[in-house]
């Protein structure tokens, strides 16, 4: 073997075990989405790297995939009775953080509308005359 094609395949090598660490990194993310209830989060990178983990050579990543859609498809469905954001873990200490940073809002409690919420949508609260 000559030292260009022992190269090439040292880098071949490398991008198998980045892509595989990337698929690895991603499957982790879905699921971190998925425990705390972020559905909306969890469907934006569905849309993003699904097709990515679909694609992947191999088959354990796209097995975790598919289970993982699966339990998206149970949680959006849940969502789609109780409402957005209702299997959101207001507890967790993450999405705490990402309250406290108004980079996520607080799920209705108590009225679909937004009425309830920590930071409520403009126009939904009734007016106080």
């Amino acid at each position: 073997m000559d030292q260009e094609t022992a190269v090439g395949t040292m880098v071949s090598a490398q991008q198998a075990g980045q892509r595989k660490s990337e698929e690895r990194l991603l499957l982790d993310s879905l699921r971190f989405s998925l425990e705390t209830g972020c559905c909306q989060v969890l469907r934006s990178k569905i849309d993003l790297f699904g097709a990515f983990l679909k694609a992947s050579a191999d088959p354990a990543v796209r097995m975790e995939y598919a289970v993982l859609l699966g339990e998206a498809e149970a949680a959006y469905r849940v969502e789609a009775v109780y409402g957005s954001g209702s299997l959101m873990k207001v507890d967790h200490p993450v999405i705490r953080d990402l309250i406290g940073m108004r980079c996520l809002s607080m799920p209705a409690v108590t009225r679909p509308d937004g009425v309830g919420t920590v930071f409520p949508k403009a126009g939904s609260l009734p007016a106080l005359v």
